[in-house]
């Protein structure tokens, strides 16, 4: 099993438990190969082709994209409501070393002030008024 064996049968095997080992074994198969499958998908839909763009300075935002994707920093993205910001955040992630990690979309301006801090950060129990339990933050 350390070598990577799915799962082994003792001797004298059962009929019925080598069909059950070998079902489960091609269930795990096709999931994995699902899995596979899928992260492509996600890959090729986050894909700088998705961010629509032509003028000058749209190419310097694709390059500036490439250029820090694989850089292994917090990377602040700014613009005006609708220009996109939240595209080029899922191509830098999906282009990253990151691309395997959960993409946790977040709109601050939609959270009151007082509590941005602890929606990101999180809180213990009794560290305000209001705080009745322990909560992890986005980040976490």
């Amino acid at each position: 099993m350390k070598e990577g064996a799915y799962d082994y049968l003792e001797k004298p095997f059962k009929l019925d438990e080598l069909k059950l080992g070998v079902n489960r074994a091609l269930s795990y198969n096709f999931a994995i190969s699902e899995n596979v499958y899928l992260k492509k998908q996600l890959r090729k839909k986050h894909q700088f082709s998705q961010i629509i763009g032509t003028s000058p300075k749209m190419q310097e935002v694709f390059k500036m994209i490439e250029r820090v994707a694989d850089c292994d920093s917090a990377i602040l993205i700014l613009g005006e409501s609708g220009t996109g910001k939240e595209l080029v955040a899922r191509a830098l992630h999906f282009n990253s070393r990151r691309q395997f990690a959960p993409f946790v979309p977040i709109n601050c301006s939609a959270l009151p002030e007082n509590l941005l801090e602890s929606e990101l950060f999180g809180h213990r129990k009794g560290a305000f008024t209001g705080a009745l339990n322990d909560k992890k933050g986005l980040f976490q």
